[in-house]
């Protein structure tokens, strides 16, 4: 991530959960990386310093410049969002990536929720079609 002159570039970044995040100061402005809720700031940045967090449980924080911009997005700010890792990727399903705790980063489960939404609707489709079958051994037009 780029820090320019009153700017993060990119202003928001997705990545997974256990992803090591480096700001890179350019410019010839200091600067700052806060996070809004404070777990992690970088100090006064110079053209050409460094700063790293990482981000082990899924979420979205809220960074800004103490300098150039203010806490909830005002002026130089951005954000970092965190996915939970999936456990069918091949991580041997840590969830929440590299130092999490028996997947206790893992993003809440809603697959049942959308399964059941899917089978209501293909049987409403199914039951359609059905009908308009019925409509037309009946002689009647399909609507």
């Amino acid at each position: 991530m780029a820090v320019v002159d009153d700017a993060f570039d990119p202003g928001s970044i997705t990545i997974d959960a256990g992803t090591r995040v480096t700001w890179t100061s350019s410019g010839q402005n200091p600067h700052t990386v806060t996070a809004d809720d404070g777990s992690f700031g970088s100090g006064t940045l110079q053209d050409g310093d460094t700063f790293s967090s990482s981000f082990q449980t899924p979420g979205s924080y809220a960074y800004y410049c103490e300098i150039h911009g203010g806490l909830g997005g005002v002026g130089m700010s951005g954000v970092v969002v965190v996915r939970g890792v999936d456990p069918s990727d091949g991580d041997g399903g840590s969830g929440g990536g590299p130092g999490a705790a028996g997947g206790a980063g893992d993003l809440p489960a809603t697959g049942g929720k959308v399964m059941v939404a899917v089978v209501a609707m293909l049987g409403l489709a199914a039951a359609g079609i059905v009908s308009v079958r019925a409509g037309r051994r009946a002689g009647r037009p399909a609507r």
